[in-house]
């Protein structure tokens, strides 16, 4: 049985999901990945 809370976390990720699907449509999940946390360590490295 599942409990609000994982509902609650399953809907946020289906939008979240979503959301990355309109703006990196016709890449594989992979290359999303990829791509997202290339972003996230240039932004980590221009905080320092």
């Amino acid at each position: 049985m599942n409990t609000n809370g994982e509902y609650i976390r399953m809907k946020a990720q289906v939008a979240v999901l979503k959301e990355i699907g309109m703006d990196h449509g016709g890449m594989t999940i992979d290359s999303i990945i990829r791509q997202l946390e290339t972003r996230v360590r240039e932004m980590e490295e221009g905080e320092l």
